[in-house]
């Protein structure tokens, strides 16, 4: 089980991204998941990435994909739990209702495969990743239903690597 106050933050991360009003935007990002963006290389030709670490909280790594040009393709936000935070399917159930109807699962993703349920908020699909047996939180991926367009650059996003 994991702590309550991860819990906690991790609702509050998701509802900050779930509330956010039009295109993505890095200082949206940063805004909502308390990190600085950076752009770092990426080998996915068309598409755009920025990476934050925020320093506290349930997530480790925060990466933000923006398709270049692109505008049938909508940006993709993914969160990565920090390891030392063991977020399971039970410790979420509460504040998330896990629907069967939305439920994808992937028994070749090592080590144990994968299960993964689609929250539609709003305009947005949040995508819980679990690990199959143990139902760890692998990764928390957001996607914006009609959310495609310009993705505007905060001015305060450098441009370098990790």
């Amino acid at each position: 089980m994991a702590i309550p106050s991860q819990i906690q933050r991790f609702h509050a991360t998701t509802t900050a991204l779930s509330s956010i009003a039009g295109p993505l935007t890095t200082e949206s990002i940063e805004f909502a998941c308390s990190v600085r963006l950076r752009e770092v290389s990426c080998f996915t030709a068309g598409t755009r990435e920025f990476q934050g670490y925020p320093q506290e909280g349930p997530f480790s790594i925060v990466s933000l994909r923006i398709p270049h040009g692109d505008l049938d393709r909508a940006p993709s936000l993914i969160l990565t739990p920090r390891a030392s935070v063991r977020i399971y399917q039970s410790d979420l159930e509460q504040g998330i209702r896990f629907s069967r109807e939305l439920i994808e699962i992937d028994p070749r993703m090592p080590p144990e495969g994968t299960v993964s349920f689609r929250e539609r908020r709003g305009d947005w699909t949040l995508v819980h990743e679990f690990t199959a047996q143990s139902r760890l939180l692998r990764k928390l991926i957001m996607r914006g239903e009609g959310r495609t367009g310009t993705v505007t650059q905060s001015p305060t996003v450098g441009n370098s690597s990790r």
